[in-house]
């Protein structure tokens, strides 16, 4: 089911928290919003739940019009075929794995074949065998799937996901990410996550929409996001970048060897981090400020060297630069 967005923009006072925003979720895609703290992107998503109202615009679950401000209409969660999963779990910690799954079937009256209902969305997520444990007698991870399986047991249209893997910690939000994505393509499902992780937001998502002071500044696909940047926050804040010459260019993109069509330039260096794969060089260049650039092997603080770079690897922001 597509999301349809039209001209939302939410105020908390005088401060203007979403800025006339217009986006589409496309059915069964995984769109993550992505932006710093404070950007909007959570005010979106509990727009789109219901959670919060917007003070003009119009939003659309696929042919169906569930807010506008222009119809007075404003159709109530409960009512809108979706399910959420926090960033806390948020489960019930005296009632089991069964209940906490079987809970939003029992709230809204739906009781019929809940045993079967329950069991499959367990299985579904791989907890097949846990039904009568309680959440502390769970990993943080066995603990979000039974928040997804609580997600999915009324069989939603959309779901969302609120900074979910952020209380989990390194190693299992490696494994968390890959499950999570099998898992909504395989229901497939709509999906609209939140998050200020960029390796979560580029590894995970079908569509990229950064958001900063409550404007989308670039709805695209993760590559696009990455070697396409709209704008210098863009740039800056999905990986790293350097300027040069009115545009940017990757630390991956500057080399040490001279190359045809490159253009050569001198530096010092002036610190030097070791990032498991690689070395990531911070490089003083003459007229040109602090660079990042990546290296195979250690270098020496203090070391002149000289780095090369094509044209056709620098991208100007709102376009190209052809070598």
């Amino acid at each position: 089911m597509d999301v349809v967005m039209n001209d939302i923009k939410k105020l908390y006072g005088n401060l203007k928290v979403l800025d006339h925003i217009s986006i589409t979720f496309k059915d069964k895609d995984f769109t993550t919003l992505l932006g710093p703290s404070g950007c909007g992107k959570t005010t979106l998503l509990r727009i789109i739940a219901g959670l919060e109202t917007p003070d003009d615009g119009e939003i659309h679950f696929g042919d169906k019009v569930i807010y506008s401000k222009e119809k007075k209409l404003n159709i109530p969660t409960n009512k809108r075929e979706l399910g959420m999963v926090f960033q806390d779990f948020a489960l019930w910690p005296h009632l089991t794995v069964f209940e906490n799954v079987a809970f939003p079937l029992k709230a809204t009256g739906k009781k019929g074949n809940i045993n079967e209902r329950v069991n499959s969305a367990l299985k579904t997520v791989k907890l097949d065998g846990f039904p009568n444990r309680f959440p502390n007698q769970l990993s943080g991870g066995q603990q979000q799937r039974v928040a997804f399986a609580r997600a999915i047991i009324n069989n939603p249209k959309i779901i969302l996901f609120d900074e979910p893997l952020s209380a989990l910690d390194a190693n299992l939000r490696d494994e968390m990410r890959y499950e999570l994505v099998n898992l909504v393509k395989n229901i497939g499902i709509t999906v609209v996550y939140v998050t200020h992780d960029q390796v979560e937001a580029m590894s995970m998502s079908d569509k990229v929409i950064v958001i900063n002071n409550g404007t989308v500044l670039q709805n695209d696909s993760p590559e696009k996001v990455y070697n396409g940047p709209n704008n210098k926050f863009v740039a800056q804040f999905v990986g790293k970048s350097n300027e040069i010459n009115s545009g940017i260019i990757r630390p991956e993109k500057i080399s040490f060897t001279k190359q045809d069509n490159s253009i050569e330039y001198e530096g010092s260096i002036e610190n030097v981090c070791y990032m498991g794969s690689f070395y990531e060089l911070t490089v003083k260049v003459s007229e040109r400020g602090f660079w990042k650039v990546y290296a195979n092997e250690r270098k020496v603080i203090g070391e002149k060297i000289k780095l090369y770079i094509k044209n056709s690897d620098i991208h100007i922001l709102g376009g190209s630069l052809n070598a």
